[in-house]
């Protein structure tokens, strides 16, 4: 994940990966669902929110047989 925080202030925010094991207290991994509420702003409904979000590797999905 990054996010970058724009001279404008917007942000962009390139990949993500939240996990539950972050969730565990006695788990090391880090908690990147806290990280963004505590970074991102939100608007006028107290949402978070981000300006642009970039996928740079979307998951393959599966045809039906």
């Amino acid at each position: 994940m990054a996010l970058i925080q724009l001279d404008n202030g917007q942000n962009v925010l390139i990949d993500i990966n939240i996990r539950a094991a972050a969730d565990n207290p006695d788990d090391s991994t880090y908690d990147v669902a806290k990280s963004l509420k505590d970074r991102l702003p939100r608007d006028e409904k107290g949402r978070l929110y981000v300006d642009a979000f970039l996928v740079s590797h979307p998951v393959p999905t599966t045809s039906p047989a």
